[in-house]
């Protein structure tokens, strides 16, 4: 720059000594005043001269500083900065660009651009380039570069300039000025986002849960099991407000009162398909925040089966429970119940063998009578506990046969009658003929023997016990009916279990076990039938049983 400086300066003396020579005087024709003050002209032009100078040499030192910063900025800037022709060929780049592909600028000059592009890329480059440059106003190229050790991706913006604004307009050539931008963070934090959305989509694809994004119950997204789940095409799922149309009516308050918490645990709620069918759900929903709202994701799961389960093992924890209790009042009723009459015919029958001659003949026939009705109710309590233990264990044989009611009542009665002439009760009976069910013997005569035995029982002295049968729907009802003591609704409630405290003694003061009624329950029901006692204290009690028409 300081070179074309005083090459200037030589050009203007020229020209000053060209002037002076076409002045219309010469010099030695002057005064000697005319000189004195041509002289005091060029003394002062002189002075003008030398301080036009220094302005001159201050503005080159100025320009210099700008030179020197705007190439600074040029090579040091964090962007690449190129000139390039229509073809492509490089004209000028700067250091940043240099560094970007591993060359030095001087030798970048007059190389294509193409080939400090990744070779895989080039084609994609070529195809949108002349358009890019034709106008590049608004547009971008990405593409990776080639260096030596691998380039970065690069987003390529730019604009049009001159090669000179001193050649003439038709002689200018067009170059674009292109401004390169290292994106290689942004391009490998978008793949990990890509990849991270694709890792999302194929986990809740192939998740079994349900899983839907909504607004206020009204659903933005879903995956595809919730679309199963339910029986919905995705379509007629968005913009629906899935609380209405997925939860059943009755349990809507539930999820309404979990949408306001940011997080609900999980708990569950009867869901409806769209054929109709209910089932149970448990959900789990959290909120989270985008950049505009707040929305919810919820997880559905399908808990029917295990809620069945649940349901299966509460039952049969309850019937382990009962079975437990029945095993305990079993041990209790052969500790007591057993147990206290065997001692009374002990000691009868000691008495009797050791010293007979104590007794008179009426002392004979009135221990022989209590004998016998202890050795009776004995047999009656042990074929009772043997059948109920086999039928706790499965080990009693169920053959229905066609049998005639008539016949299964004489069997039950002729015991039973005994019982009631002592106490002079009346039986009445009132059966059509011809009655024919479909059971199993021996387990309907216990049915009857022990609903009779307890008819008599708790029936006072001269009462009376009816006894009917009605056949409806193939089905015959049998009610055996006394006018008894009758029960409270705390006894009734506990007929058919053996809670001993809740047992009552008869009108003699027969004592009993519970244990023929949980008998006739279970027998009955073997049968596929229903029984049921109707009671009131004071007012006797019937039984009704059902059994199947042969």
């Amino acid at each position: 720059m300081r070179d074309g400086f005083d090459e200037r300066l030589r050009r203007l003396r020229t020209q000053a000594e060209a002037r002076l020579e076409k002045a219309s005087q010469p010099v030695d024709k002057l005064s000697g005043p005319e000189i004195k003050d041509l002289i005091h002209d060029y003394q002062v032009h002189q002075i003008e001269l030398e301080i036009q100078n220094e302005e001159l040499r201050e503005t080159q030192k100025q320009l210099e500083l700008v030179r020197d910063r705007y190439a600074r900025l040029f090579n040091d800037a964090p962007v690449g900065y190129l000139t390039i022709d229509e073809t492509g060929i490089i004209v000028q780049t700067n250091e940043t660009f240099a560094g970007m592909v591993g060359r030095e600028p001087a030798y970048l000059s007059g190389k294509a651009l193409a080939d400090c592009i990744d070779p895989t890329e080039r084609s994609a480059f070529y195809g949108r380039f002349k358009a890019f440059f034709k106008n590049p106003q608004g547009k971008h190229l990405d593409f990776r570069l080639h260096g030596q050790n691998g380039g970065p991706t690069v987003r390529c913006v730019g604009r049009m300039e001159k090669e000179s604004q001193d050649q003439p307009a038709h002689d200018a050539r067009r170059h674009l000025l292109l401004i390169l931008t290292d994106i290689s963070e942004q391009v490998r934090a978008e793949a990990a986002r890509r990849e991270s959305e694709e890792r999302y989509r194929l986990l809740s694809d192939v998740t079994l849960e349900g899983i839907v994004i909504h607004k206020n119950g009204v659903a933005r997204d879903l995956n595809p099991s919730l679309s199963r789940l339910f029986g919905y095409e995705r379509d007629e799922l968005l913009g629906v407000n899935i609380l209405e149309l997925l939860i059943h009516e009755e349990d809507r308050d539930i999820v309404r009162s979990n949408i306001v918490k940011e997080y609900a645990r999980p708990y569950t709620v009867r869901a409806v398909k769209k054929s109709g069918e209910v089932f149970y759900a448990e959900l789990e929903a959290r909120d989270f925040i985008t950049r505009d709202e707040t929305l919810r994701v919820a997880a559905v799961r399908d808990i029917t089966q295990r809620k069945l389960a649940e349901q299966e093992i509460v039952q049969i924890n309850e019937q382990l429970q009962q079975a437990i209790a029945e095993k305990d009042m079993l041990f209790a009723i052969i500790a007591h119940d057993l147990k206290s009459p065997m001692s009374g015919l002990l000691v009868s029958t000691e008495m009797l063998a050791r010293e007979p001659e104590i007794f008179s003949e009426r002392d004979f026939g009135f221990l022989a009578t209590a004998l016998h009705k202890n050795a009776r109710n004995t047999f009656n309590l042990l074929e009772d506990l043997l059948q109920w233990a086999r039928m706790s264990q499965g080990g009693i044989d169920f053959e229905p046969t066609p049998t005639s009611l008539d016949n299964l009542l004489h069997m039950g009665l002729s015991t039973a009658k005994d019982l009631a002439k002592g106490k002079e009760i009346s039986l009445r009976v009132d059966i059509p003929p011809g009655l024919t069910v479909l059971v199993d013997q021996p387990m309907i005569k216990t049915v009857i023997r022990n609903v009779l035995f307890n008819a008599v029982k708790f029936t006072p002295r001269r009462g009376e016990i009816a006894i009917t049968a009605r056949l409806a729907d193939r089905k015959v009802t049998m009610a055996i009916q006394d006018n008894g003591i009758g029960m409270s609704e705390q006894v009734l409630s506990s007929i058919f279990t053996l809670e001993k405290g809740k047992r009552q003694l008869g009108t003699d003061g027969e004592k009993g076990t519970g244990l023929g009624l949980v008998l006739c329950k279970q027998f009955i029901e073997k049968h596929g039938g229903r029984i049921r006692l109707e009671s009131l204290p004071g007012h006797g009690t019937t039984v009704y049983f059902t059994l199947p028409e042969a």
